[in-house]
């Protein structure tokens, strides 16, 4: 569990109890809604264009020196597929 994710995790456990209404459904409240609320946000995001093809450029993502890495891997899978090499 990484900071990033404790953090989302006991902001929606709390809900009102921490200034107001968390956002996003209760799910989200755990590891894998974290993921999820990542791959939600992202999605929205993508311009409509893409239409399932991919993205357009490579995806970067900073994960702490490598801690983060291996929470990565979930969101990884759920995430459009990168472009081909050129």
């Amino acid at each position: 569990l990484t900071t990033p994710q404790l953090h989302h995790i006991v902001r929606h456990a709390n809900g009102g109890a921490a200034g107001g209404a968390h956002v996003g459904p209760a799910a989200w409240a755990s590891e894998g809604g974290y993921a999820e609320m990542l791959c939600t946000a992202f999605a929205a995001l993508l311009p409509p264009d893409l239409g399932g093809g991919g993205l357009r450029a490579p995806l970067t993502v900073d994960c702490a020196c490598g801690v983060g890495g291996p929470q990565l891997a979930p969101i990884a899978q759920r995430l459009p597929p990168p472009p081909p090499p050129e």
